[in-house]
């Protein structure tokens, strides 16, 4: 599925797959300053709400994660044009991964993420220029219909 063709269903997909994003530090340590050096933002999805779906071959968990990845690309591709030069995104995900979290109701999810860091030196404290980045993907994901949690 192209993100063109992702973008008019995305509605009923998000309610499907019950999608939402949740916003993470990113923290390094210096000797034994704990130093916030970015951002995490992790979209995630989910099935099935039995407890039991931990299947790591399903291949409607493989679905959703497709789904999230071509969101993430998206976004990253919209927000990446307005970016100053001293921003890196990556995006990030495992394949075989599905997840259970007590906060999302023990359910089974799958997880994509987007990490927004400073391009010159992963020790670099968060910039404006990562802060905007951020704005801007929360902008961009709450105009597409996916809540934050």
């Amino acid at each position: 599925m192209a993100t063109t063709e992702l973008k008019p269903n995305l509605n009923q997909v998000s309610k499907q797959y019950s999608l939402f994003w949740k916003i993470w530090p990113e923290y390094v340590v210096l000797g034994s300053e704990r130093r916030q050096v970015g951002f995490e933002v992790e979209l995630i999805g989910f099935h099935s709400s039995d407890p039991s779906h931990i299947d790591p071959a399903c291949a409607v968990c493989h679905r959703v994660q497709h789904v999230l990845l071509l969101i993430a690309a998206a976004a990253v591709e919209e927000i990446g044009h307005q970016a100053q030069d001293s921003v890196r995104h990556e995006i990030t995900h495992d394949a075989q991964s599905v997840v259970c979290s007590p906060g999302w109701g023990n359910r089974a999810c799958v997880a994509v993420s987007i990490h927004i860091l400073h391009k010159h030196g992963f020790d670099q404290p968060v910039s404006q220029a990562e802060t905007d980045f951020l704005e801007g993907l929360r902008t961009h994901l709450l105009e597409l219909g996916l809540s934050q949690r």
